[in-house]
């Protein structure tokens, strides 16, 4: 009789391995895995960390650093889920900007209001790793465009080591070793509030005429619309006007461009038309070389917000009205008569007079397309307006909407703007008290990453009852488990230091600021940026006491609990940190949180980072 020889697991093809680890639930596993055997060594390296990425991170674009990017996914997936946070007020430093052209200088008159910032940043990888990155952050801050130039990684750290300790914080270095250059353009012609910047666009890598510049499109209040180049190669850094795009004098409210190799640029003038046009074009002025066809119900109806959603599609968001997204596709060759599809979103299909529900959009965010999920870029899409809701349409269904999320404590605030990070998660910027609510995406069940899934059991919980079987929660092995493996989401008070100590009418206003703005480098960046009245708050997702921080942090002090010394020089050296409080949207009364001072240890609370202590 003879018996069959039984097969090792490094014996099974690569097909088969892909499908094993697509059920490993943590980075830690393959690790383990690892260590079995030299084959499944190499095949982890070079393909397993890829498919690990790949199954629990569908929505994140990654280079192909995949070791260090399943590092720095589970990395920043946990400080997302223990809520550490490490936020800055951030302005350009005179010694940080001492190649900065500020142009003729002027004195100008102070504003009654403080000006409301539009934001825009990317992100590139410079080097063969992952931390080796080059970030873009540029604001309109007021009349004046400024742009902070921050380079990451190995080359910032060859070029801290060659200088002596008293040229390293002139020349740019925080704390991380990162090297960071501000440059502000002023014009003595343009006055703050007639020619508030109202709208900044960064052209991407592959969009830019030339390697060796930046360009950004900036649209104004008084009806100036143009493209402008920073040059950072030379020194002072040199600006320049490339183009300029005709608007007819007419306000420029918003504007949005495309990915495409040839960018188009949709601008609303007066709050009445979307303008297109060819950045690339070399005709001086640009003329629009058509209008978007949007449909006003009623006369009061006002184009609130726009956004490309993929290259060819462009949305709309109106009100008040019935139909308050409208969804164009847009191509260079031709001009859409009537709109591919509007939505509503209102929770009444009809009212008794035959009309729907108004409402006002007020932003617009596009999802990433999924890995795993499949369609197409922009089929999802999120909507944020006056009534508070955020609605997530998809293109696909026929309905108005297929979710909605809403914060049980401040319902009815208006969302001023919205940033998704990848199909994992979304922050909306509210219209009061500096509020940034970060809501959940991911479904009980699926794939997507956890952190719980490494944290013991909470030494309280029970056993799990039958909900988890109810939803297919694997790793609900007790009710904390259970608990985290549900959508979390909460809410955060962004305070900037100018605010801190409250004593006059003016600056109490600012603590009741909408968030205008949110923007992040690139869906697998820790950092993102929100503007509040006045200021730029940089938030970097990031537990500050992590012994194995995402490798963009690596350089620098050590920064563990046992070394606060380190820890403040570490992320305290170039700005003020704000200790900002949170509450999280769970069932009852909310718990309201805040954040110790660096290198203080907070409750401790298991799933929280240390830093929070309740209130």
């Amino acid at each position: 009789m003879s018996h069959s020889s039984s097969s090792t697991l490094q014996d099974l093809p690569h097909e088969l391995l892909e499908q094993i680890i697509s059920h490993f639930s943590t980075a830690q596993s393959l690790r383990s895995l690892c260590l079995v055997s030299k084959r499944l060594n190499e095949y982890i390296r070079n393909d397993g960390f890829r498919a690990f990425v790949h199954h629990r991170f569908p929505s994140i674009s990654t280079p192909p650093h995949w070791a260090d990017a399943a590092h720095a996914l589970t990395t920043l997936f946990r400080a997302w889920d223990h809520k550490a946070l490490v936020a800055y007020h951030i302005k350009p430093n005179p010694s940080q900007s001492r190649k900065a052209d500020y142009g003729p200088g002027g004195t100008r008159r102070p504003q009654t209001m403080g000006y409301q910032p539009v934001i825009d940043c990317f992100e590139s990888w410079t080097g063969d790793n992952w931390s080796s990155r080059k970030e873009i952050l540029a604001c309109g801050t007021g009349a004046d465009l400024t742009v902070r130039f921050k380079q990451k990684g190995f080359e910032a750290e060859r070029r801290w080591r060659k200088m002596r300790r008293y040229q390293r914080y002139p020349s740019g270095f925080d704390g991380h070793h990162h090297q960071i250059e501000w440059s502000v353009l002023k014009e003595t012609e343009l006055f703050d509030g007639r020619d508030d910047i109202t709208s900044v666009n960064l052209l991407r890598d592959h969009q830019k005429p030339s390697s060796q510049s930046e360009y950004v499109v900036v649209g104004r209040a008084s009806g100036g619309l143009s493209t402008i180049s920073i040059t950072q190669s030379q020194t002072p850094i040199k600006w320049g006007k490339e183009n300029r795009f005709e608007t007819n004098g007419s306000s420029v409210k918003f504007a949005t461009i495309n990915l495409s190799q040839e960018p188009l640029l949709a601008a609303c003038l007066g709050n009445e038309t979307i303008c297109l046009y060819q950045v690339a074009s070399t005709t001086e002025p640009t003329k629009s070389f058509g209008e978007a066809a949007v449909e006003k119900p009623t006369p009061f109806a006002r184009i609130r917000s726009t956004k490309f959603l993929r290259q060819d599609l462009l949305a709309v968001g109106l009100g008040p009205c019935a139909e308050s997204v409208q969804i164009f596709n847009i191509r260079p060759d031709s001009v859409p008569k009537l709109p591919l599809r509007k939505f509503s979103a209102g929770d009444k299909a009809r009212r008794p007079n035959g009309q729907g529900q108004a409402g006002n959009i007020y932003s617009i965010a596009p999802l990433a397309s999924s890995f795993l999920a499949g369609g197409a870029e922009g089929d999802l899409f999120l909507s944020g307006g006056y009534d508070g809701a955020v609605r997530l349409h998809d293109i696909r269904s026929p309905a108005n909407y297929t979710a909605k999320y809403t914060d049980p404590v401040d319902t009815l605030s208006p969302v001023y703007s919205l940033l998704a990070i990848g199909r994992e998660r979304f922050v909306a910027g509210g219209a009061n008290h500096c509020l940034v609510k970060v809501f959940d995406l991911r479904m009980p069940g699926g794939k997507m990453y956890y952190a719980a899934d490494l944290e013991p059991c909470a030494l309280d919980a029970s056993l799990v009852d039958r909900r988890a079987a109810e939803l297919s929660v694997a790793s609900a092995c007790c009710d904390y488990h259970l608990r985290k493996a549900q959508p979390s989401s909460w809410n955060i008070f962004l305070n900037s230091p100018e605010t801190a100590n409250i004593r006059t009418k003016a600056t109490r206003e600012k603590l009741g600021s909408p968030v205008y703005s949110l923007s992040s480098p690139s869906p697998c960046s820790p950092t993102f940026f929100a503007g509040i009245e006045g200021n730029v708050i940089q938030v970097d997702v990031a537990s500050i006491s992590d012994p194995f921080p995402d490798p963009v942090y690596k350089y620098g002090p050590r920064s563990t609990i046992q070394q606060a010394k380190d820890m403040r020089s570490k992320w305290c050296s170039n700005y003020s940190i704000l200790n900002v409080a949170l509450y999280e949207h769970a069932g009852g009364s909310p718990k309201l949180k805040r954040q110790a001072p660096v290198g203080e240890i907070g409750d401790g609370t298991q799933g929280w980072d240390q830093r929070w202590i309740s209130i």
